[in-house]
């Protein structure tokens, strides 16, 4: 007796449902917003792509920073700090949906 094979096609890993991330506020914490929050549903190998991009572009711009900061090349410090916050925030994404799953 053979038995019927079900094509199943499972579900695709997404990002956790919006990641909020990214404070910024009060120097002593008591208003602090959330500036970056990452949209849920997106498949975690593009999220983790984008981290990458996001990762080597900061990069860049930390070795044009330089040495010496001057008024010119705190900009791209700056820049590429911003760029590291917005790749963790999407690695961070990533991990929480993965970290839920193995919770269940």
């Amino acid at each position: 007796m053979t038995q019927a094979v079900k094509n199943v096609t499972p579900e695709p890993v997404t990002t956790a449902q919006v990641f909020r991330t990214v404070n910024c506020g009060d120097v002593r914490g008591q208003s602090f917003k959330f500036l970056l929050a990452v949209n849920g549903g997106v498949p975690i190998g593009e999220a983790l792509q984008q981290a990458s991009n996001l990762s080597d572009l900061a990069g860049d711009l930390a070795l044009t920073a330089g040495g010496a900061l001057t008024v010119s090349t705190e900009q791209y410090a700056c820049a590429a700090h911003f760029l590291a916050e917005c790749a963790k925030a999407i690695t961070d994404a990533c991990q929480a949906y993965t970290f839920a799953e193995v919770q269940s």
